[in-house]
């Protein structure tokens, strides 16, 4: 989701020209990047104080390291939690004459 340009307007004007997370003064015309201080994925609020102006290396910095792998996380115990599961082993393999092995008869 994203924020609107009310919102926008109102976090450029809290951040005074400034990145929130950095502190590094943005120059006229340089990228800002809105971002979610908590991630959109799980918080669903466009408002004012979930809203951070960030340059774009914190913000993808941000992104990289904290939001996609508590993303992906939330998602695999979701997953778990319902019962769904990666398939388990090799159920087989081929040797290096081409001959095809099953796992169930290997030879031990």
């Amino acid at each position: 989701m994203k924020f609107t340009l009310t919102t926008k307007l109102a976090a450029n004007k809290r951040a005074g020209g400034f990145c929130e997370m950095c502190g590094k003064q943005f120059k006229t015309g340089e990228a800002r990047e809105y971002d979610h201080r908590n991630a959109d994925y799980f918080s669903q609020d466009n408002s004012l104080e979930n809203c951070v102006i960030a340059c774009v290396q914190c913000h993808r910095q941000k992104t990289s390291t904290a939001d996609i792998p508590a993303i992906a996380k939330s998602r695999r115990i979701r997953a778990r939690e319902a019962g769904i599961k990666k398939p388990g082993t090799i159920k087989g393999w081929r040797k290096f004459d081409g001959t095809p092995v099953l796992a169930n008869e290997r030879k031990r």
